[in-house]
């Protein structure tokens, strides 16, 4: 019998035929929705988990919090409880009702906070990390939580580069954490330097301003003088990544 543990991970590589055909590449994406809890995070929550536990930062029957979102502590969620851990999440009191239902159905303790700014030490990622140091309990800080990427390079990497028969030449992704991206490419580029990797970042984040100007700068708070290419972030990434096909 498989658990929800062993059934993380070994998603499908699945073959985009009308896309490879528009743009002359071959293209896939990885089938990751197919992880017990839908999505990508459940590869990070895993990390997480398993390096806590080999650290002996997690014992039988502790707690783990976490401040996200909703993905990240639905994957700690479905891991930890089945592992014996108590799961807390602190969320943003604005998310899908969705997210918060599905969580507590899956044993968790849901905290929701009201939304406010990062530097607030009412953000749900400040809570979580009062929380840890109030009660003691193991918080998973996915977002500098080197675990993250050096499992998405152990298990995410190996099996693109498996399953494409080390035919890879393009890496693209969006990014949370920046964990799968920095994980997959960095075993990618071991099995290929000449790889190109390419983030793809939605019209508003900070990132593509990041690596063109050095500084995080959110669209909707930027001046109206912000540079043309600072604020297009989604159109140059686009055209970097199709670049090499044709």
């Amino acid at each position: 019998m498989t658990t929800l543990w062993d059934a993380v991970g070994n998603t499908p590589l699945l073959g985009l035929a009308s896309l490879s055909k528009r743009t002359g590449c071959e293209l896939f994406a990885k089938a990751e929705f197919m992880n017990p809890g839908g999505s990508i995070k459940d590869r990070a929550a895993k990390g997480m988990i398993r390096d806590a536990e080999a650290k002996g930062l997690l014992k039988p029957g502790a707690t783990i919090v976490e401040g996200t979102a909703g993905n990240t502590g639905i994957g700690l969620a479905v891991l930890g409880i089945e592992r014996g851990y108590r799961v807390v999440v602190t969320m943003p009191d604005n998310q899908a009702r969705e997210k918060y239902e599905y969580l507590e159905a899956m044993g968790a303790d849901v905290r929701k906070v009201p939304v406010v700014p990062f530097a607030n030490p009412g953000h749900f990622y400040h809570q979580a990390k009062a929380l840890s140091e109030q009660h003691g309990w193991f918080w998973a800080n996915q977002f500098e939580n080197p675990a993250t990427g050096d499992f998405h390079a152990e298990t995410t990497g190996k099996e693109i580069w498996e399953q494409t028969e080390g035919r890879v030449d393009v890496l693209v992704s969006s990014v949370g954490t920046g964990g799968t991206l920095g994980g997959v490419s960095r075993y990618l580029k071991e099995k290929n330097p000449k790889l190109e990797v390419v983030l793809l970042d939605p019209l508003g984040s900070g990132l593509y301003c990041h690596v063109t100007e050095g500084k995080v700068e959110a669209a909707a708070r930027r001046s109206p003088r912000a540079s043309a290419s600072c604020a297009s972030p989604r159109t140059s990434a686009v055209r970097a990544s199709t670049r090499r096909c044709g």
